[in-house]
């Protein structure tokens, strides 16, 4: 039961979600939608490329290719682990909602908590790649939103 909620919210992170926020908030014109969507935009032309960069170059296999008796729960994207690309994603799509929607933010940061959690317990992930896929996002959608502000 857990297992299949870990994989629901890791799910979750996929993407689709993000496409679906922004055209929510596209569409109903929300306050400062205009900025939201342009640091989204900066914030992940910069954390997709450094995240396929980091992939290639770290090369780090996956818990399930190095520890032995470790069962696969989903079928990852890819073969290498670092960095979280859910995590960096839900940390930098947590980080937009917070600054341009506060009263979000404990439900969007937990969110953000809980993709990284699932990827450990589904065994994708090690703790430091969850780590380094936060501080990804984090990063930034900070630099996409320091190219919106005023």
């Amino acid at each position: 039961m857990l297992r299949r909620l870990a994989a629901f919210v890791s799910h979750s992170g996929d993407g689709h979600l993000y496409g679906i926020i922004a055209l929510v908030i596209f569409l109903t014109q929300a306050a400062g939608s205009t900025k939201f969507l342009l640091a989204g935009l900066i914030a992940f032309s910069i954390e997709l490329p450094v995240y396929f960069f980091l992939k290639k170059k770290v090369g780090r296999p996956r818990p399930k290719d190095t520890m032995v008796g470790v069962n696969v729960w989903i079928v990852p994207s890819d073969q290498f682990s670092f960095p979280s690309g859910h995590t960096a994603a839900a940390f930098l799509m947590a980080t937009l909602l917070a600054t341009f929607f506060p009263s979000l933010t404990t439900w969007v940061f937990s969110w953000a908590v809980m993709i990284g959690l699932s990827r450990l317990l589904l065994t994708v992930h090690f703790p430091t790649d969850i780590l380094a896929g936060a501080l990804l996002g984090l990063l930034a959608a900070n630099l996409g939103l320091s190219f919106t502000s005023p």
